[in-house]
């Protein structure tokens, strides 16, 4: 059978065409004559993938969904086409989005499964999202609430971060490279045109390297690329979700090229004047002309379009014509004048008391022992778990009973981790460019490489309830380890701070009700608890321990690149098992 796109000859009981995965029809072979029932022959890649269905198809290549016959595992599979194979530098440039895949290991980065050659084809093997993109999202919503899109770009912020990391650039940002899950969990896709740093520039003949609404003007020059330019292009992909639009627009390539390199692009607020004044202020920043103008890493990026969730609305004519008097705004102003004259007063007159009090604070910082694991007795009783005022994977709020136990009050150390790397026990952890003290907590560890190391240690990784109630005030449901009062850099370390990693025990104001150091911030951590957000609907509430199996397991705790969202006691984060994440660590527990 003759495939009507690209003219291949198929067998004649194929379901896709074996070179550009068009779908075949069948036709009868004469007018009259009913020919003998044939069973439809399935596509099968690698022997054990089944295609379910063509999900799309671009310049390089055709992506399917599968399943494996098997498992049962569904999986996106990218094909090259055997005639653009031929071509040197598309082969190239696809062998190298799977070996950079095959580097990436994140939550937020599509994880590739395998890759295989068969029949002169090339296929990558990856993970399947259930999800729209952010380009289906942003036209089925027009544009995104700003709270919506916060929540979106910081964990694109957390992929590309990770990724840059690495010496990985991808070089194509933009909505459609952007999946969402029903839960609003983001997945960046298609490294395809990525590149390592300092490595051989790839480029196929007559194929611009980009989409040319969201290039950055050094790409658009030919010259060379860093993380800031990967910036650029997700600062474009922001100003179109706060407003509906792309800064740049034309029917001609050539002058929305022009435009990224020569014209500043219009204020956000000319097309939205409810958004925030930070929106304004962060937008035009990420889209300057000279990358050094930019945020110079994806976590500076991150911190800025946090800001713009809680900063205040533009006073605006609109604003005025519903009744706000301009004498109003004036009187507001010339109060807030005065309230900041007298705080100025009162910080000259108790500097004094308040330096004391700092140094004080200071010299009370116990002094840790980076090899000594101390333990906190937590006694047996009730105690109330989840949230109310949360997501709803913590809901219903219940009272949970534990048997009485102990928890490390710190989290283990690099030095710690160490004894357990040198007795050939435990695997090194994944050396991140991080607070290498003997006294900061080790990141960079796998929930297996916690795991064993408590076992190695004589004890276990905490439970979830267990994790919770070591980070509550004793007889009360605060919000926080320490209370209701928000975070500060005082209490705890998390991404309003410095953006670096502290030593155990440096928060002497944050512990919980029991005495337990660190619980929210610094580093996140390891649970041993298996995820689902519907747990808590089923949970046992007399010592719980969560799903018997599933996908990811469970952290607790934000880390020193959190919101203040993520440092409450009841938060709950996941991740795959096997990752090791800059942020995250972990602490010990045993039955009493």
């Amino acid at each position: 059978m003759k495939c009507p796109k690209c003219g291949s000859e198929n067998s004649q009981d194929s379901k896709f065409c074996l070179s550009c995965g068009e779908p075949l029809t069948r036709k009868t072979i004469a007018v009259g004559v009913i020919p003998p029932q044939q069973t439809e022959e399935k596509l099968i890649i690698g022997k054990n993938y089944e295609v379910v269905k063509k999900l799309g198809e671009g310049g390089m290549g055709v992506v399917y969904k599968a399943v494996h016959n098997l498992s049962g595992q569904e999986v996106a599979i990218k094909m090259l086409p055997p005639e653009l194979s031929q071509d040197e530098g598309i082969r190239t440039r696809f062998i190298n989005e799977a070996r950079l895949l095959a580097k990436l290991d994140h939550p937020n980065i599509v994880t590739l499964y395998n890759f295989l050659e068969e029949d002169q084809k090339f296929y990558l093997i990856m993970q399947f999202v259930k999800g729209k993109t952010l380009e289906d999202h942003i036209r089925e919503k027009g544009k995104l609430p700003v709270d919506e899109a916060v929540n979106i770009f910081s964990q694109v912020c957390d992929a590309l971060g990770y990724a840059h990391e690495l010496g990985v650039i991808h070089r194509d940002i933009k909505p459609a490279n952007i999946m969402i899950t029903p839960d609003m969990r983001v997945k960046v896709m298609d490294f395809g045109i990525a590149k390592l740093t300092g490595g051989t520039k790839l480029t196929a003949t007559g194929i611009a390297v980009g989409t040319v609404w969201y290039m950055s003007p050094e790409q658009i020059r030919g010259a060379e690329l860093d993380a800031r330019s990967d910036l650029y292009a997700l600062g474009i992909t922001l100003y179109e979700a706060l407003t509906g639009r792309v800064p740049f627009n034309s029917e001609s390539d050539y002058e929305v090229r022009k435009s990224h390199v020569e014209v500043n692009p219009p204020s956000p607020l000319m097309h939205d004047s409810s958004l925030p004044q930070a929106a304004e202020t962060v937008l035009l920043k990420v889209l300057s002309k000279n990358p050094a103008d930019r945020y110079q890493n994806a976590q500076e990026f991150k911190k800025a379009i946090e800001s713009i969730r809680t900063s205040p609305l533009v006073i605006t004519p609109e604003y005025q014509s519903q009744g706000i008097p301009t004498e109003q705004i004036q009187k507001k102003s010339s109060n807030k004048g005065i309230v900041i004259a007298l705080i100025i007063l009162i910080l000259i007159l108790c500097g004094g008391a308040v330096y004391y009090f700092l140094f004080h604070q200071k010299m009370l910082a116990p002094q840790v022992n980076p090899l000594r694991a101390e333990q906190v007795y937590i006694p047996a009783g009730e105690f109330t778990m989840g949230s109310e005022k949360g997501k709803d994977d913590e809901k219903p709020v219940k009272k949970v009973l534990l048997s009485g136990y102990y928890i490390d009050k710190y989290e283990v150390t690099n030095l710690q981790y160490q004894k357990c790397v040198e007795a050939k026990i435990c695997g090194a952890p994944q050396d991140f460019l991080v607070n290498k003290s003997p006294s900061a907590p080790v990141v960079g560890v796998s929930y297996n490489d916690a795991k064993t190391f408590c076992e190695w240690a004589k004890k276990r990784l905490p439970t979830e309830a267990e994790w919770e109630k070591a980070a509550s005030q004793k007889g009360k449901n605060t919000e926080y380890p320490w209370g209701d009062e928000k975070p500060d850099c005082k209490r705890a370390n998390f991404v309003e701070c410095d953006l670096k990693l502290k030593e155990v025990g440096s928060f002497v104001s944050g512990a919980s009700g029991y005495g337990v150091m660190d619980m929210a911030g610094n580093v996140a951590e390891w649970v041993a608890d298996w995820y689902d957000k519907n747990a808590y609907l089923t949970m046992n509430t007399t010592n719980p321990k969560g799903p018997l199996t599933g996908t990811y397991r469970v952290v607790r705790g934000g880390s020193f690149k959190s919101t203040s969202m993520d440092l409450r006691k009841s938060n709950r984060m996941y991740s795959s098992p096997s990752e090791r994440l800059m942020t995250v660590g972990f602490r010990c527990a045993r039955s009493e």
